[in-house]
């Protein structure tokens, strides 16, 4: 995950991360990463994000 961002330090709580890791897909979860970064995601809105599909929804709109 982000591997060319680690230098930089972490960004997020070990409980983003944990959650970043029930993830699947490298894309999937480097969007959520940098959307968390982006936005300021707390971790309950990253598990409502995930939940929702929003990844789906961006990439996939209807």
């Amino acid at each position: 995950m982000r591997t060319d961002l680690e230098w930089q330090g972490p960004k997020l709580s070990w409980d983003h991360f944990r959650i970043l890791l029930t993830v699947r897909g490298e894309t999937r979860k480097n969007f959520y990463y940098d959307m968390c970064i982006k936005y300021k995601w707390s971790k309950e809105e990253l598990k409502q994000k995930i939940k929702d599909m929003y990844y789906e929804d961006i990439i996939y709109p209807k």
